[in-house]
Parts: C-alpha cells; sequence; structure tokens
C-alpha cells in the first residue's frame, strides 16, 4: 500500500501546488486550514462522513458535495455535485466488490489513494457517447499522508514556503483527478474550495467543544480567515438531496437556493409554483399565509439575492455566520421585500380612491 502512495503521488503532474496562476498566498491559507482540521478529528467527533453540501457564496458554489473517508489515509473528498458524490460512490462499492482493492466484504477500502487510482480509470473507460450523463466532471481530494511518502519536489516547496503542516505524519496532500487530463495539482478554485470545506468543519467542531458526537442535522458557516476574496465556507449535513423524496415534484432546496434552469426557462410563476411545492411536500415548517404566499416571499428575496447586490449576499452570510440556516436567512430577507411591496399596493389603492373620490366630487349635476 506504501508503494501505491508513493505512485500515486508521484504520479501528480506537475508533484507540486505553484503553478504560473496559483498565488502562494491560496496554498498558504488551504495548508492552514488543513491543518487545523486534521487537528480537530473530525472522524471522531462526526456521526455522520456524508454526504454534506459544502456551499461557497462568493464562489457560486451552491451544490458541491463533501465525503470524508477514516482509514489508513483520512481524506476529504469534494465533487462537484451530489450526483457526482453517488457516482463515486457507487465506483467505490464496485471496486471493493470485485476485490480491486484489499478489503473485506462490505468493508471500505483500507486507503484512499488507490480508490482515486481506481476511479480515475473507471472515469476515463466510460464513454460519453453512450448516455447523456455528467461522469468526467474532476473530483478533489484531500488526504493526509506520512512526510515520508511525500514527493520530494513536494516537500521542498512547503518547507522553502514554509506552509503550515499538521505535522510530520500528516502532510495535507491535495490532488485533483480529472478523467481527461489525469492527476495534477489543484487549481486556485478547487484551493478555495478545499479551504472553505475545511473552515466550516473545523469551526464547526471547535464551536462544541467536548467530546459529544456531532449529529446530523447540522451546518456550520465560516470565513476562511487571511482570503483577499472574503471566502466563506459552509457545509451542510445531510445533503439537502439525500433526504429528498424519489418522487418529488419540486426542484427548489432552501438550503441550497433556487434551480436557477427552472427560473430563467420557465420565469417567475413557475419558480413561486415550485417553491410553494417545496413546502408542502417537504414540510419544514408550518404555513399560516399558505404555501403560495409564502412561495412569494422566498422568491422575492432570491431574486434580490441573484440580482447580483453584493449588499443583499453580505446580509446572507453575515446572518449565516451567526448559526442562522439559509433558510432561516431567507426569511428575514424576504418579511421586508414583502411588506415594501404590501406598502407600495397600498400606496396605490390608496391613490386610486383619491382619484375616485376626486372625480365624483368634480362631477357637475345634470340640467333638467
Amino acid at each position: 500500500m506504501d508503494d501505491d502512495l508513493k505512485d500515486m503521488l508521484a504520479a501528480m503532474s506537475p508533484p507540486r501546488y505553484l503553478e504560473e496562476d496559483i498565488d502562494p498566498g491560496e496554498v498558504e491559507i488551504m495548508m492552514r486550514e488543513a491543518a487545523r482540521l486534521w487537528r480537530a478529528q473530525p472522524w471522531d467527533r462526526l456521526e455522520e462522513f456524508g454526504p454534506m453540501a459544502l456551499q461557497a457564496p462568493g464562489l457560486m458554489l451552491t451544490n458541491d458535495c463533501i465525503g470524508l473517508a477514516d482509514d489508513q489515509y483520512p481524506a476529504l473528498v469534494l465533487t462537484y455535485s451530489y450526483k457526482d458524490y453517488l457516482l463515486a460512490v457507487s465506483i467505490g462499492e464496485d471496486i471493493v466488490a470485485d476485490e480491486k482493492i484489499d478489503a473485506e466484504a462490505d468493508a471500505p477500502p483500507d486507503s484512499i489513494l488507490p480508490l482515486i487510482d481506481a476511479i480515475e480509470s473507471k472515469l476515463d473507460a466510460d464513454s460519453p457517447e453512450d448516455e447523456e450523463d455528467d461522469r468526467r466532471e474532476p473530483l478533489v481530494t484531500l488526504s493526509w499522508v506520512p512526510g515520508s511518502h511525500v514527493p520530494g519536489s513536494l516537500r521542498k516547496e512547503i518547507a522553502s514556503q514554509a506552509w503550515e503542516i499538521a505535522g510530520v505524519d500528516a502532510y495535507p496532500v491535495a490532488v485533483r483527478v480529472d478523467p481527461e487530463t489525469g492527476l495534477s495539482a489543484p487549481g486556485w478554485m478547487d484551493l478555495r474550495r478545499i479551504a472553505g470545506a475545511c473552515a466550516a468543519l473545523s469551526g464547526l467542531i471547535e464551536s462544541r467543544p467536548g467530546d459529544e458526537t456531532i449529529c446530523p442535522p447540522f451546518w456550520h458557516t465560516a470565513r476562511v480567515q487571511g482570503s483577499k476574496t472574503g471566502v466563506l465556507g459552509r457545509v451542510v449535513c445531510p445533503h439537502p438531496l439525500a433526504v429528498r423524496a424519489a418522487d418529488a415534484t419540486y426542484r427548489y432546496e432552501a438550503e441550497l437556493g433556487p434551480d436557477l434552469e427552472l427560473w430563467i426557462q420557465e420565469g417567475m410563476d413557475a419558480m413561486i409554483r415550485d417553491i410553494a411545492q417545496y413546502h408542502v411536500e417537504r414540510k419544514p415548517h408550518p404555513l399560516p399565509e399558505g404555501a403560495e404566499l409564502h412561495g412569494a416571499l422566498h422568491y422575492a428575496a432570491e431574486s434580490h439575492l441573484y440580482a447580483g447586490s453584493k449588499e443583499a449576499w453580505d446580509e446572507l452570510e453575515e446572518m449565516m455566520i451567526t448559526g442562522l440556516s439559509r433558510h432561516d436567512a431567507i426569511h428575514r430577507m424576504g418579511v421586508p421585500l414583502m411588506e415594501k411591496v404590501a406598502d407600495i399596493m397600498q400606496a396605490g389603492k390608496t391613490s386610486r380612491r383619491k382619484r375616485s373620490t376626486r372625480k365624483k366630487k368634480g362631477k357637475r349635476p345634470r340640467k333638467k
């Protein structure tokens, strides 16, 4: 297994982080947050290792998926969607069943790294012409491995840049697995996604001192300190799509945000109906005002956000950092917006009544 690990890391092209377009500061932040998560030991505190949603509003990420692996080399796996996560899990189960990795029946593979290699091979073998799928999306892994297994060029780079590590037996090693191009160092977006995930997970654990197990549902939002772009990481467990009923007729998820394709193609009325249906089927809370009016409230808040207002996004982020769920934050944003609409409608009614009264008063009596 050690030889497999060394071969895997040596296959990175190149086996180092810094490329022409990579800011050393981005890697420094990722390494720091990775070391922090290692010290938090989520494998000992979380009841569920996945799937979790990763959100980074500033990066326009709402549906990334996180899974944790607790094996010989603990790891974090990031996919771009819940579908991709299910695919990776399915491939992993097939690999174990086929005994491509030395493992007992129904047991997880004893290292994430050969699993990555097998996933890459499986993805590469899939033919996109055969069926419509998005299986060729890359995934990103972060593993904590002994320094003796890290390529010398990568160790030298880490030392020369004075990047933080959790210990000589816990070098954070991030790898991008792309079925088109193979294994490579992560890009700047990958680095920010990893930093956001690590910051949110470690912040969750640090916010709950003690030894008690953290059980779902849970969520946590944290700002990545030192990030020039103000990266915000947020984790939600379980992933909202993991608890969606197979026969669900809605597409909206309050903890993820609107289905933008539906919104753009079908418009406001369809979106409001979809939000209302989400509340009818999922039943997240009582609806004293009715599902349709409540759908309009959500629509007003989501429209305010996706209109591109930085102030609106800042407001949402600040509320979530204080511990609110995204759903509750949307309510708080939507109420004043709906009140403004109500005031405008009321003002319109009042204006029409006044005009009608003036017209009646201005009428002259008919001559007989």
